[in-house]
């Protein structure tokens, strides 16, 4: 490929701009960003130049019009990549391809694996009781509706206050412990001229999981009571360490 092949405006002479231009405005490109954009810019400028052979005057430059129709050549630019490259440029291209795929399939098992190791390092941080009979709690959510505000609780995570009608939800604190048996929020949003606002929720044992009371019996401070199957003494789940991790070997090879 000849340098005037990135001369966009044709003047005969290729200014450094227009050669940034295949080059997506960069000075300078290593591989891997050369593969993956300027590649796309500049396959375009990458031609054979057609040829043109130009017959001796004579009797034979009237030729019959079928004749003509059949030896035109097809422009270059209106041929596909298949015909503009030539084998070993298709291998290229295609390895090319191959490895960007192979790279974000890769890329996306590391990162997968990684936050498979941030959960269950979360879970084994959080106490979800002794027989982890909380931990089917964990993701979930509650609310219960009164007729000034819509509390809402996600069990070792946060609790939150709306308005009835609607608006943006206030912090009522985030999990923090267990405290007296029951399950404590701190460092939600401050009160005007006040401390942080907290919550505690009292844990009770019943059929289905559901939270039943909300209020804030003193400044700041939030009570409620929820009512869940994880709180009776014989509901203990199925659960042991070889189960948590199961997630994890089951992506050990990438």
């Amino acid at each position: 490929m000849a340098v005037s092949d990135f001369d966009t405006d044709k003047d005969g002479v290729t200014t450094v701009e227009e050669a940034k231009s295949y080059m997506g405005q960069y000075d300078e490109v290593d591989r891997d960003d050369f593969d993956d954009y300027a590649w796309e810019y500049m396959k375009h400028a990458y031609r054979t130049p057609a040829t043109t052979t130009v017959a001796p005057p004579g009797d034979d430059d009237v030729e019959d019009d079928d004749d003509d129709d059949d030896s035109k050549e097809v422009p270059e630019d209106s041929k596909t990549d298949e015909e503009l490259y030539d084998e070993e440029t298709k291998l290229i291209l295609d390895a090319a391809d191959e490895a960007r795929d192979q790279h974000r399939e890769t890329d996306k098992k590391v990162k997968d694996l990684e936050q498979e190791e941030r959960d269950l390092n979360q879970i084994m941080k959080t106490d979800f009781g002794t027989g982890f009979e909380y931990l089917p709690l964990k993701g979930k959510c509650f609310e219960l509706n009164s007729s000034e505000y819509k509390y809402r609780l996600c069990p070792f995570d946060r609790v939150t206050q709306q308005n009835a009608g609607g608006g943006s939800e206030t912090s009522l604190g985030r999990w923090d412990k267990w405290k007296d048996g029951a399950m404590y929020y701190s460092g939600g949003v401050s009160c005007w001229n006040g401390p942080a606002r907290s919550s505690t929720v009292e844990v009770r044992c019943a059929d289905t999981d559901q939270l039943i009371e909300g209020s804030e019996p003193s400044r700041c401070e939030y009570s409620m009571v929820f009512e869940t199957p994880a709180a009776c003494p014989d509901s203990l789940p199925d659960i042991s360490i070889d189960k948590l991790t199961t997630p994890l070997d089951k992506h050990t090879e990438l």
